[in-house]
């Protein structure tokens, strides 16, 4: 008997196992910064993702997008909307 979670694409099909685990090296709240990381994984590379949540009293529509580049093990970031849960996480992937 098998128990836990399971995640299932649209069509039904388990697709549990083809998910590689994710871990977040940093969750950046600043408007705008850089940082350099040192000792990449093996065959990994920097990425960034960012995720914007407005403030109560905030128009959704237009909340600025952040500008995040990744030059190497560094990332650098601007524009990012200040508001409650507006954040730019970094990993290995």
């Amino acid at each position: 008997m098998s128990y836990g979670t399971g995640i299932y694409n649209n069509k039904g099909i388990n697709v549990t196992g083809f998910l590689t685990p994710i871990f977040f090296l940093d969750r950046f709240t600043a408007s705008s910064g850089s940082k350099t990381y040192s000792n990449p994984p093996p065959g990994k590379s920097l990425h960034a993702v960012w995720s914007l949540m407005p403030l109560n009293n905030d128009n959704y529509i237009n909340l600025p997008v952040p500008n995040v580049t990744i030059n190497g093990n560094t990332v650098s970031w601007s524009n990012l909307y200040t508001g409650l849960g507006s954040y730019i996480y970094t990993y290995w992937g």
